[in-house]
């Protein structure tokens, strides 16, 4: 069985990047492997919405604040998993902590396709492992294919 690996890194959940992987997933009978990446500490964001400013008067320190970035991504875990396996899709996951490069191309060297949001460039990351030199960006808004 191929296996697609989708890329997350931090607290934000590209759902874009996830519903494509699930639809190359179910087209190719693929299976799906999320490697969730934080940081120790994620960065700060700022608040863009005032709805947002009790969250952040409740956290009153680092610790507490670090608390809530692994709950997010604890969160967004289950929501990848329900949102893979509603569709019956075979899936596995695990999250690293301060992961260096070298350890990711080892995780992911089992993968018939890597997925990720690469956000500076607006566009949806494919890696086909087999030539790892060649990247082929595409932008994520054409998933049709």
């Amino acid at each position: 069985m191929k296996t697609i690996v989708i890329i997350i890194n931090g607290i934000n959940l590209p759902y874009h990047v996830i519903d494509h992987a699930i639809g190359k997933a179910k087209k190719n009978s693929s299976e799906i492997f999320a490697l969730f990446l934080k940081r120790k500490r994620e960065p700060s964001k700022g608040y863009g919405y005032p709805s947002d400013l009790a969250t952040t008067e409740t956290c009153t320190s680092d610790d507490a604040a670090v608390m809530e970035d692994e709950k997010i991504i604890s969160q967004n875990m289950k929501i990848v998993q329900n949102m893979v396996e509603i569709e019956k899709i075979p899936y596995q996951s695990t999250l690293k902590t301060n992961t260096l490069i070298d350890e990711v191309i080892e995780i992911t060297a089992m993968a018939d396709l890597i997925v990720a949001a690469c956000k500076q460039m607006q566009a949806v990351l494919f890696m086909n492992v087999s030539m790892p030199s060649k990247l082929i960006f595409q932008p994520s808004k054409s998933f049709s294919e």
